[in-house]
């Protein structure tokens, strides 16, 4: 027979901005109900013992795109080099050990982690699919292929390609469809502006 799980909150995919919203969440609900846990769930469609931050640590993605500020806006807006990202993105680099845009995969999986655990987050890794159910537009319940339906009255995605969304039947623009262009992408992969390094160099480093 097919359960039924109910949580107050679904993350599906584990992207770093998607794990931080979850631990915001759940340090918030606690703060507004004195001490109260918040029944959060993380879905993962990978293996959790791979790692959890998605692209950047299982991708062993050792670089941050940080863009930095003219020392001009610095000085206009009181800012440092970084702008003012948020508190807990903030708490994260420092948990994880980054300086400036250097990140150690391993440092910043266990930083998630622990994270995670402070809140009392529940983690369902290997997640496959089968189905969702919605009301009207809001989408209600996530059925897996191993025969459990979780339920939660707040979902957020938080995979690369939008899988849930797309599961859901979330209209979904093509490339740059907004402006006109649907058959150009944005690349993923990260360029860096060098001065004075060569590429023997910089190969040399790594």
């Amino acid at each position: 027979m097919a359960s039924r799980l109910d949580y107050d909150l679904i993350v599906f995919g584990d992207e770093v901005p998607g794990v931080l919203a979850l631990v915001a969440a759940g340090r918030e609900f606690r703060r507004r109900t004195q001490g109260k846990g918040l029944r959060s769930l993380l879905m993962v469609p990978g293996r959790y013992d791979w790692g959890v931050g998605g692209h950047l640590v299982r991708g062993q993605l050792a670089y941050l795109d940080r863009t930095h500020l003219t020392r001009q806006h610095q000085t206009q807006y009181k800012l440092d080099r970084y702008g003012a990202p948020a508190a807990i993105y903030t708490e994260f680099l420092r948990r994880a050990g980054v300086r400036e845009v250097g990140l150690d995969p391993q440092a910043a999986n266990r930083a998630l982690r622990e994270m995670l655990a402070e809140v009392g987050a529940m983690v369902l890794d290997r997640v496959q699919v089968s189905g969702v159910t919605k009301v009207g537009d809001r989408l209600t319940a996530i059925a897996l292929t191993r025969g459990e339906t979780y339920t939660a009255p707040v979902f957020i995605d938080c995979t690369v390609h939008g899988e849930l969304a797309q599961w859901a039947g979330v209209p979904k623009v093509a490339g740059w469809g907004l402006l006109g262009c649907p058959q150009a992408a944005l690349p993923v992969s990260l360029v860096f502006e060098t001065t004075g390094l060569t590429t023997g160099f910089l190969q040399a480093l790594e």
